[in-house]
């Protein structure tokens, strides 16, 4: 499965110690040079992890037009970059939790996640047995989820089967 990082994701589960998560799901990841930029600049401890692997490829984006198109949303670099990424590799999916971002990415036709989506993916094919200590650590770590969207999510996989996680 192809898909596209912007920095958010990255991020937070880079701070929970969740990033492998995300080659369990998709194999690679591919990220443009400004999501690159954005997480070596603020350089998070998850960096390290992060450029060392070898499933998480640096991509340029080539097409300018879009760009410039894009930019005409009010999205920061990251998010112009993923989106037109994700538009030029026929990505999948577009892993991104901006609201404007998403709703943006979603009107050019793109599949979207978002970091909770990636836990609960994650949730679902057994990778995470306990989500909701997940979601404490994000929450820990500063990432704003509302109490609607989590008491969603609990609800949601409390009505699937048991997981055991993989070996």
């Amino acid at each position: 499965m192809m898909a596209v990082s912007n920095s958010s994701p990255l991020i937070a589960l880079g701070k929970i110690c969740r990033l492998t998560i995300l080659k369990d799901l998709f194999g690679r990841i591919y990220i443009p040079l400004k999501v690159y930029e954005e997480i070596t600049v603020i350089q998070y401890a998850s960096e390290r992890e992060l450029f060392k692997s070898d499933w998480i490829k640096v991509a340029k984006v080539r097409n300018r037009e879009l760009i410039r198109e894009l930019r005409r949303g009010g999205l920061d670099e990251g998010e112009i970059e993923a989106i037109a990424l994700a538009m030029e590799v026929s990505a999948d999916i577009l892993l991104i939790d901006d609201k404007k971002g998403r709703k943006i990415a979603q009107g050019y036709g793109l599949n979207i996640l978002g970091t909770l989506g990636v836990l609960i993916e994650a949730h679902n094919r057994g990778l995470i047995t306990h989500i909701q200590s997940e979601i404490e650590r994000l929450k820990e770590i500063g990432f704003w989820i509302s109490q609607d969207i989590e008491e969603a999510i609990l609800q949601q996989v409390r009505k699937l089967p048991d997981r055991k996680p993989k070996p």
